[in-house]
């Protein structure tokens, strides 16, 4: 955080540190509820990263990670995709921001979609993406027909954790 703090005082127009300072404070907000003030000000660093770099998705995304920690996920998804409509260029941590906000209410095939979307989209990070493709598979699936599953999204996107998950639904 001070470290953080330490490139804002320096760099003011970092819109890329208001977006990591942002992160630690909903993640200090997530450690103590209590602090609504650390979400506030989370809620303040992510939209001065939005005006600071309006062209870029890392504002947008954590304002609409914001919005779902407070249980506003539609505002969120809408954030994105508003955002998305005014030319704001498509990008793995959209797609994959919009995945995980449509989970509990779209169909499987839907988010899977986006998720496929965020791990073709350039300088994607398939580290954070595979395991949210492979818990939702697990939830969609069992049996052959999960190792089928598995075995195609590890042709598209070769991941151990793909093969890994083969292993143990081929061993159950």
């Amino acid at each position: 955080e001070r470290d953080i703090v330490r490139v804002i005082q320096t760099e003011p127009e970092s819109a890329i540190a208001h977006h990591l300072l942002s992160r630690i404070m909903v993640r200090m907000f997530a450690r103590d509820p209590g602090e609504l003030y650390s979400l506030k000000q989370a809620s303040d660093l992510a939209q001065q990263s939005i005006e600071l770099e309006p062209t870029s998705d890392v504002g947008y995304v954590a304002l609409a990670d914001i919005l779902d920690l407070m249980g506003n996920a539609d505002r969120g998804l809408a954030l994105l995709n508003e955002a998305l409509a005014s030319g704001l260029k498509p990008s793995w941590r959209m797609s994959f921001t919009k995945a995980r906000l449509m989970a509990d209410d779209s169909k499987p095939e839907v988010v899977l979609k986006m998720l496929e979307e965020a791990l073709a989209a350039p300088l994607s990070e398939p580290r954070i993406i595979v395991p949210y493709v492979v818990a939702l598979l697990q939830t969609d699936a069992s049996g052959t027909t999960l190792i089928a599953k598995l075995n195609e999204w590890n042709h598209k996107f070769p991941s151990p954790l793909f093969e890994l998950t083969q292993a143990i639904t081929l061993a159950e």
